[in-house]
């Protein structure tokens, strides 16, 4: 079981919090509740059970983003989930610059809590050491773990790079928001996707594109052209050479076949 410190200073929201049905089913249970950074950091120092920080982004006295910060410089090296609301966008950037391993989209459902604590445990269960944490880690141990940090950030914004491209790969503008989404550039991201899974963002794009074809064209009654126009391209000619190039087929045999069989091609 995981322990979880979490900053907050609506006092509502936490109640609300602590009260959901998913702590029933997952690895985590909120240990504390602090109301600011100030709070969070005086817990932190005095209790080394913490695996997890959940914080929101903007309260009084020490925010979400100056917590990391502190956090950072006193060797505090537990993952932070930050909270924020789609408003928040550009602290979240920040917030990720400084480390953070992901983010909490408010208000809280049972969904996205799940969703993002799962992504969390993973990296948690890297970061397990058998023995001491904290301000007792030696330093050796302590190198490798901000190693292990980085290493985890970087795998983790890749998951989450494709988590939104599968969400919103149909979407105009695409890219423009996939950059504002990830706070990255469109160069940094095709690098990091190309290192951890052999292919390039745009192969990627291109992969998740064709599954969206696929699925239209075996389960609903969408013409043709209106799938090239759902999923960008410019013309049904050039949807078909690139449908062909990943399939071995064109749309309309792939349907044919799809529908004939009754399974999927």
């Amino acid at each position: 079981m995981y322990n979880i410190l979490f900053v907050e200073d609506d006092e509502t929201i936490s109640y609300l919090m602590s009260r959901m049905e998913i702590w029933n089913e997952i690895d985590f249970q909120i240990r504390a509740i602090a109301c600011n950074g100030k709070e969070a950091l005086i817990l932190l120092e005095k209790d080394t059970a913490f695996d997890l920080v959940i914080t929101d982004i903007r309260m009084p006295i020490v925010d979400g983003l100056e917590l990391i910060r502190i956090m950072r410089q006193r060797n505090i090296e537990i993952p932070v989930l930050l909270a924020s609301t789609y408003s928040d966008f550009q602290y979240v950037r920040e917030g990720l610059r400084l480390g953070a391993l992901d983010y909490l989209v408010k208000p809280y459902t049972n969904i996205n809590i799940k969703e993002t604590l799962e992504i969390a445990r993973d990296t948690l269960d890297k970061l397990q050491v058998s023995e001491t944490r904290g301000d007792f880690i030696p330093e050796i141990c302590r190198e490798k773990f901000r190693a292990l940090s980085e290493n985890s950030r970087e795998d983790f914004l890749d998951l989450r790079i494709m988590k939104y491209t599968s969400l919103h790969v149909c979407e105009n503008g695409f890219i423009e928001n996939l950059e504002m989404e990830m706070g990255l550039s469109r160069d940094y991201m095709s690098k990091l996707f190309k290192k951890e899974n052999g292919l390039t963002l745009n192969e990627y794009i291109i992969q998740t594109k064709i599954e969206y074809a696929k699925n239209d064209l075996l389960h609903t009654t969408m013409k043709i052209y209106e799938i090239s126009e759902k999923l960008g391209y410019s013309t049904i000619d050039y949807f078909t050479k690139i449908f062909r190039n990943h399939t071995g087929s064109t749309p309309l045999q792939y349907r044919k076949k799809g529908r004939k069989s009754n399974f999927p091609v």
